[in-house]
């Protein structure tokens, strides 16, 4: 899989400390260390060694899921469509009305990274704030990232919504070859959002890479821990995307294994920190299966 070769470099460019062991990609993020790759693979051919792991990169846990019998529906899963909805086949009327309209207000087509490397901060922040956030990023460092995106177009497309010619929205898309197209990222200003800019934009995906490219499924990633939008519903009521059950492996480092499973458990849980309550999150996932 040589596209996994070319993620390597995408996050040494970017110095992001990352891993592998057989066809699992893992990288650090935040304080937690996840896989990168397509989302729907078969189980390891060999067992992950987690203290190795955990000797390269930092983080208070460790995870990574692949398809099993059984596990079809279980509670972690990823977000997928891999089958190409027409006008006429979506489920309602409303839907179709609301698609017809994006479509009609906004072009959607692939672009070069070096435009939102112009263009794209002011989309960037205005989409964050809209959900009360602070951007991640500053202005020089989202011009670094998409500059470095220009160099791993292979890998990276990214993909614009035009409204009268003017930039308004972006998405990043994550190619897995012809496995999986990863919607990485989608950022659009929020006063376009009553004229339908998402809808316009997931049904352009579909026919793009399901009609067009050929590739095997469209993905929103796994299910959300994190994320303060309900875009993975939103896409499973009205678009054709479905919950693909996987079965979780997670690892706790060892200095962490005290406070996640000792009676300081209860006092962690309470805590307003995301990051804690992924990892507690993928716990409980883990224990239920």
């Amino acid at each position: 899989m040589n596209y996994l070769n070319r993620y390597e470099a995408f996050l040494k460019q970017q110095g992001i400390n990352y891993w592998c062991q057989g066809n699992l990609l893992l990288r650090e993020y935040g304080s937690i260390i996840i896989p990168l790759g397509p989302a729907l693979i078969p189980e390891p051919p060999a067992e992950i060694d987690a203290a190795t792991v955990f000797r390269h990169l930092k983080g208070k846990l460790l995870w990574w899921s692949y398809q099993k019998s059984g596990f079809e529906s279980n509670a972690w899963y990823a977000v997928i469509k891999d089958r190409h909805l027409n006008l006429d086949e979506y489920r309602t009327a409303n839907i179709r009305n609301q698609v017809k309209k994006g479509l009609k207000n906004f072009q959607i087509k692939g672009i070069p990274a070096q435009i939102l490397v112009q263009q794209g901060y002011v989309i960037y922040q205005s989409a964050i704030a809209a959900y009360h956030s602070r951007a991640p990023l500053n202005e020089s460092e989202y011009r670094k990232f998409m500059e470095i995106l220009q160099e791993f177009d292979d890998i990276i497309e990214p993909i614009g919504i035009f409204y009268k010619q003017q930039l308004i929205g972006y998405s990043l898309i994550y190619r897995y070859g012809n496995h999986e197209a990863n919607i990485s990222e989608i950022r659009i200003q929020p006063k376009y959002k009553d004229k339908y800019p998402s809808y316009a934009l997931f049904h352009w995906l579909s026919e793009e890479y399901l009609l067009t490219k050929k590739v095997a499924y469209i993905s929103d990633g796994y299910r959300n821990l994190m994320h303060t939008t309900n875009i993975q519903e939103l896409l499973i009521r009205k678009f054709g995307f479905r919950k693909q059950g996987l079965y979780l492996e997670c690892e706790l480092n060892k200095p962490y294994h005290y406070f996640f499973n000792s009676f300081l458990s209860a006092f962690l849980r309470k805590l307003p920190l995301s990051g804690v309550e992924a990892i507690f999150t993928l716990l409980d996932i883990k224990k239920q299966q």
